[in-house]
């Protein structure tokens, strides 16, 4: 199942198979110094922008934006990204993937099986800390970024080598890395998974490849 939503960028961004890093370097997207620059480098379009406004909210709320995100609390982040992105139009291409996989999350329906799971963690919560060992703790579960069902909770680092697919999978959808990443969802991140081939399926490729203009292509 693919992540859908109502448009996508009006221009495709062409993302080439190498980039320039931060010390002027041509380097090949997919590869080890890639990997090692990327935490640093994602973040840097998006503070330019924000440095640019000048702009105390905006800055703000894309710091509750990434940490809502990662927490995968969609409705919080989303709300957060709508209003950042009222503030600043030129951050759209930066976020577009964020606020789409939001929007998808929120409006897709829990089954019952995930409305007993949020009404028990919900119920459990609120016990006294004194008397939780008494109930079985819940599980570790988020909702999955691709079918919105709740499974657990794996760590978007956790590797699979391109081809272990169950070590970093939804239970429900199959589909790799269900866990949102701020990282890994923003361009950076996703060409850096596009031109390494990092997942399974057809699924991630096409909707990057709808997104942007690969050169060359995967």
């Amino acid at each position: 199942m693919s992540v859908k939503t109502k448009k996508y960028p009006n221009k495709k961004i062409i993302i080439c198979n190498n980039f320039i890093d931060q010390e002027g370097n041509k380097t090949k997207r997919g590869s080890r110094d890639d990997f090692r620059s990327i935490r640093a480098r994602h973040l840097l379009p998006m503070q330019k922008i924000c440095n640019d406004k000048n702009d105390n909210a905006l800055n703000e709320w894309i710091r509750n934006a990434m940490v809502f995100y990662d927490f995968c609390n969609y409705g919080l982040a989303l709300n957060n990204l709508q209003k950042a992105l009222s503030a600043a139009k030129k951050i759209y291409p930066l976020i577009f993937y964020y606020i789409r996989i939001c929007e998808h999350i929120v409006s897709t329906p829990l089954t019952i099986e995930d409305i007993s799971y949020e009404k028990y963690s919900e119920k459990y919560n609120k016990y006294p800390k004194w008397i939780r060992w008494i109930y079985p703790k819940p599980k570790n579960l988020m909702r999955c970024k691709w079918c919105g069902r709740y499974t657990d909770y794996i760590y978007p680092n956790v590797p699979t080598y391109g081809f272990m697919k169950g070590e970093n999978s939804c239970t429900f959808c199959g589909r790799m890395y269900p866990m949102p990443s701020w990282l890994w969802d923003s361009p950076d991140g996703r060409a850096y998974s596009y031109f390494r081939g990092s997942f399974n399926g057809e699924e991630f490729y096409w909707e990057f490849e709808k997104d942007y203009d690969p050169k060359p292509k995967r």
